[in-house]
């Protein structure tokens, strides 16, 4: 028997782990999540799921090392890896548990699942 691929789901403090055995590919493996979704909306997310009241301004203009980014610039191109965690299960599993202020505010980032809903009908 030989082992080809081994993954590894909520083993000790590993939430997810993928092993592949192998030859070396000697290149870069570009990796994303299963979703695509622009930098500044899941900072403001992220934020909102901490609490967090500071706004996120968005510049169209900024550089990376010098060059101007637009919404695909920092996403894998060509072929690549798909993970299966999705952003919003991963903010949840990742933020300490906190008791929502009042019944009317949705926990963590529950409120990120809504609007994905919401965006996909």
């Amino acid at each position: 028997m030989w082992v080809r691929r081994l993954e590894l789901v909520d083993f000790r403090n590993y939430e997810q782990a993928e092993l592949a055995l192998g030859p070396a590919l000697n290149s870069t493996v570009e990796v994303s999540g299963p979703e695509a979704h622009p930098l500044d909306e899941m900072a403001r997310y992220f934020l909102a799921a901490n609490q967090d009241k500071r706004p996120v301004i968005t510049d169209t203009h900024a550089t990376f090392f010098g060059a101007e980014i637009d919404d695909r610039s920092l996403t894998p191109s060509g072929k690549h890896r798909i993970g299966s965690i999705h952003f919003a299960d991963w903010l949840n599993r990742s933020l300490p548990r906190r008791t929502p202020p009042g019944p009317s505010a949705a926990p963590r980032a529950d409120r990120f699942n809504d609007q994905q809903k919401e965006e996909s009908r």
